[in-house]
């Protein structure tokens, strides 16, 4: 869980360089039903 956070928090750094970023999470252990929870808060461009 540990290593997942540090790329994580990386990933932010550098994504931050190029644009905004918006949210960011990371779950240890997601609901089973992760896709539909998801599907209801998709930003569509």
């Amino acid at each position: 869980m540990g290593a997942v956070k540090a790329a994580v928090d990386a990933g932010i750094k550098e994504a931050s360089k190029v644009g905004k970023v918006y949210s960011s999470l990371v779950i240890a252990r997601p609901h089973g039903d992760i896709q539909k929870i998801i599907a209801k808060y998709v930003i569509e461009w």
